[in-house]
């Protein structure tokens, strides 16, 4: 029973390293495809949403564009996976997270 009890806190443990060492290299970058409509063109015009929602109106644009930023799908699934392993009460009470 005893080896049971060490096996979570373990994997936590192994899990932190992990985060630790991946987040000193720096967070993952990458492009998020933003849609918008807009007073300046930023990326390139969604041709056919401007004529279907805005049928002879120059202004506000449709547009998208790729936005390079840190909030990229695998970073924000980092953030679930912290918080699960520091509300573990056996975590809590071996490595006084929380």
């Amino acid at each position: 029973m005893g080896e049971h009890r060490d096996l979570l806190p373990a994997l936590a443990r192994a899990v932190e390293r992990q985060v630790d060492r991946t987040l000193r290299q720096g967070l993952l970058q990458g492009y998020r495809t933003a849609e918008e409509n807009a007073l300046a063109v930023r990326g390139r015009i969604r041709e056919a949403e401007q004529i279907r929602r805005r049928f002879g109106a120059t202004l506000p644009v449709e547009a998208a564009y790729g936005e390079f930023t840190p909030t990229s799908p695998r970073t924000a699934s980092c953030a679930p996976l912290s918080s699960d392993c520091c509300a573990c009460p056996v975590c809590r009470v071996t490595y006084g997270a929380g």
